[in-house]
Parts: C-alpha cells; sequence; structure tokens
C-alpha cells in the first residue's frame, strides 16, 4: 500500500490531512520545495505550489496527486475541499502560530494529529 493511501485510509468523514512540512510533502509527494501545501482526502489529493515550482512539481509529483498553481491560497484552498471536508488534521511538528494562521487562511478547524508523524 502507497504512503498516499495510508493517509487516505487514516481520514473520517468530513476530514482532510494538509501536509505543510518540507520533509514530509517531499516524502508523500516525492517533490522536494521550500513552500507548498499538499491536501488529502478520501477520494483526492492536491499539491498547491507558487510559480517557482509549477512546472517542475508537474513533471516530479507522484502521479496519484495533482498538482496547482496557487494564485489566491484561501480561496483555491477553499474551493478544492468544498462544503464537505470540515476538519483539517496536521502534522504536530506544525507551530502553534502555523495551526492558527492556517485555521484563519483555510476557514476550517486545523488537528494536530500525531498519527501523520
Amino acid at each position: 500500500m502507497s504512503k498516499l493511501s495510508c493517509l487516505k485510509n487514516l481520514l473520517k468523514e468530513g476530514q482532510a490531512i494538509l501536509i505543510y512540512t518540507p520533509v514530509s510533502r517531499l516524502y508523500i509527494s516525492g517533490f522536494e520545495s521550500s513552500l507548498g501545501y499538499l491536501f488529502i482526502t478520501k477520494e483526492k489529493s492536491l499539491l498547491f505550489v507558487d510559480g517557482r515550482y509549477i512546472e517542475a512539481a508537474k513533471s516530479k509529483v507522484n502521479g496519484d496527486i495533482e498538482v496547482r498553481l496557487f494564485t489566491n491560497l484561501s480561496h483555491d484552498v477553499k474551493s478544492f475541499l468544498g462544503e464537505e471536508i470540515k476538519t483539517l488534521l496536521a502534522e504536530t511538528s506544525n507551530t502553534v502560530a502555523d495551526i492558527r494562521s492556517f485555521e484563519k487562511i483555510f476557514g476550517r478547524e486545523i488537528i494536530p494529529s500525531d498519527t501523520l508523524e
């Protein structure tokens, strides 16, 4: 079973996983970057990157993960997650400040989860 499939199996209805740290994004997506937001739901996975990485990411990311350029991160993520995703699980290695910032930007509750480490 792939790393991505294992993460998808952890999810309950209405949840998604946010992979933010560079090391974790590399481990799951196969693509190294200093900035990016990998979102995983039971049905789909999407890596948002900025303009520096878009071309390289499209050619190197694990084929089960869609790559998109983010222009307005808050809008783009809310559009991807839709109304059905209410909670985001995140790595416990994120700072409290990161978690609070993500909650504001993404409009979702963020729950640090040690099952992602």
